[in-house]
């Protein structure tokens, strides 16, 4: 309701209120239609990507079941990682190794020499007075190093920029004390290795020490492995990092097992039982926003699709199969006695889910799933477009309809406020006249009296 823009002279001025509010009222009646629409456009965009967001959850557990079969399917044991440690990687297979760490191998290292300018401050001295360096590495092609500033902490980062196959560092020798900073150059490989450092023509490296492969032995062979490297690919997917020399061997095994795949089961149940409870909003007495919405049935039949999904062939053919069950209310269970009569048959299992982009009940899940949830061509990705669509044009219309009502209630407070002030003018007369005339009468009634 509008306040009162009259003077309160004219005795109609409350009436005048009342047509301009009464008005104003009626205009307004579209209006509220359209903030009754908006509402719910927003309620019913609110539940489209509540329910997407299960779907893209449910996505999710089918891309991880589909892994589990991959690396994460197995699991590896090591009789002694304090000498070795095992990480394993795709493409792994079962299999034991035994491996004995006869020497786990040095860097070859050198340091500037004693000689040099010392250097007390790395960030403001350097070891030579060069401006351009030479680096060789086991008597290869000189590499031309150009520090971008002339201290030793230029000269470090530009070595290590050359990617030459060592590393600088910044060494303090003398730890009490004036500091007394070295440049130390080590090798990025195991073995043994020349390093030369020269500026100015004038070589500022000592002779490298150090500097041997690493040495072991694979399953009881005689003859020793070598490797410039810690780390050691012993088989596919298998590797092994050489921690320390040892006089005993370590056991690595790798086997398979369906410890992962039971967890990526769960999980995908629990996603799709989500997606159903989600659906449950919108059915029957819930009254959800999307109640009587196409996509809630749609929905619903591509969980039975999922759900349902059997290849026709005996054995594992179908997720009852592995004791994956619905219940009454269309949720899925795992079935504990029945998992256990398959769940050592990987292939078995292997073979039934297939790949979300090949075969099996992951491809024709997956598929079902993307038909609703793709960001491009998904049911459910456009109809949240629509809506959003849809709530940006009920915006633009509230928007005018609103700034039209406001048009007409300016208009009619500009029209009652001058025919009110016209009125309350005419009242002032009237009442002069009526006072003039009463006077008159009273003056001759006097005289006559």
């Amino acid at each position: 309701m509008a306040s009162n823009i009259f003077t309160g002279a004219s005795r109609y001025s409350t009436d005048f209120q009342s047509v301009i509010d009464r008005s104003v009222n009626i205009a307004s009646l579209p209006l509220l239609q359209m903030q009754q629409n908006k509402v719910k456009i927003s309620d019913e965009s609110a539940a489209l990507k509540s329910l997407d967001g299960k779907l893209a959850s449910l996505d999710t557990t089918l891309t991880n079941l589909a892994n589990s079969f991959g690396s994460g399917s197995y699991s590896v044991s090591n009789s002694d990682s304090s000498t070795v440690s095992a990480r394993i990687s795709d493409g792994v297979a079962e299999g034991t190794y035994t491996v004995k760490v006869l020497d786990i191998g040095s860097y070859a290292t050198a340091s500037s020499k004693s000689n040099l300018t010392i250097v007390t401050d790395p960030a403001a001295q350097n070891i030579s007075e060069a401006g351009n360096f030479s680096l060789t590495i086991n008597g290869g092609e000189a590499i031309s190093i150009e520090p971008a500033g002339n201290n030793l902490q230029s000269l470090v980062e530009a070595i290590n920029n050359a990617n030459a196959g060592v590393r600088a560092t910044v060494v303090n020798l003398s730890p009490s004390g004036t500091p007394e900073y070295h440049l130390s150059i080590q090798s990025t490989t195991l073995g043994s290795t020349t390093i030369s450092l020269t500026g100015d023509g004038e070589e500022l490296l000592d002779n490298a020490t150090g500097g041997s492969q690493a040495r072991y032995i694979v399953n009881g062979r005689v003859e020793e492995s070598v490797s410039s490297s810690r780390t050691v690919t012993l088989s596919t997917g298998l590797t092994i990092d050489l921690v320390k020399e040892s006089t005993s061997t370590a056991t690595i095994q790798v086997t398979r097992g369906t410890g992962n795949v039971k967890a990526a089961i769960d999980a995908f149940v629990n996603s799709y039982n989500g997606v159903v409870d989600e659906l449950g909003k919108h059915y029957g007495q819930q009254n959800g926003a999307l109640s009587g919405n196409s996509l809630v049935f749609t929905t619903n039949n591509v969980l039975r699709e999922i759900s349902s999904y059997s290849t026709g062939n005996s054995g594992m053919s179908s997720l009852a199969s592995l004791g994956i069950l619905a219940d009454k209310s269309g949720k899925l269970y795992v079935d504990a006695s029945e998992w256990d009569k398959v769940k050592t048959n990987v292939s078995g299992l292997q073979a039934f889910f297939g790949k979300s982009d090949s075969s099996g009940f992951l491809k024709a899940a997956s598929d079902q799933v993307n038909a609703l949830h793709a960001e491009q061509s998904g049911i459910v990705s456009n109809a949240i477009k629509i809506t959003a669509e849809q709530a940006v044009s009920a915006d633009a219309r509230i928007t005018e309809e609103q700034r039209r009502i406001d048009d007409l209630k300016t208009d009619l407070q500009k029209k009652f406020y001058a025919a009110d002030a016209l009125i309350a003018s005419l009242e002032q007369q009237a009442t002069y006249f009526i006072n003039m005339f009463a006077a008159m009468k009273s003056n001759q009634e006097s005289i006559n009296g």
